[in-house]
């Protein structure tokens, strides 16, 4: 499997754990069951499926998913890696090529 990094913008602290990356990797297998049931979760706390793919509950709830991490840990991050992350995974979710691929541990 590729490493995929995400890097934040500053050191961010979850939990007493500091964290200057996020490892994106297992988005790379997603399953149309993971997006089938994130968009269940979405719609159970009022969200629309038009257009959720651009909607950040959607992308945290999906990242909470899949990279195993509480969506209180996405909700946290600062608003710019926020917005970052949220479009580089839409982008993915689209076809488009922002996955990108690190040698990065």
């Amino acid at each position: 499997m590729k490493k995929i990094f995400f890097k934040l913008s500053k050191p961010f602290t979850f939990e007493g754990e500091t964290y200057t990356e996020l490892n994106l990797s297992e988005l790379e297998d997603i399953t149309g069951q993971q997006l089938y049931d994130a968009e269940r979760i979405y719609v159970k706390k009022g969200g629309n499926v038009i257009a959720m793919e651009y909607n950040l509950d959607f992308i945290f709830i999906l990242c909470s998913m899949t990279l195993k991490k509480p969506i209180e840990f996405f909700y946290a991050l600062p608003a710019t890696d926020a917005y970052h992350l949220k479009y580089r995974i839409t982008n993915f979710l689209e076809g488009g090529n922002t996955m990108e691929e690190s040698d990065e541990p």
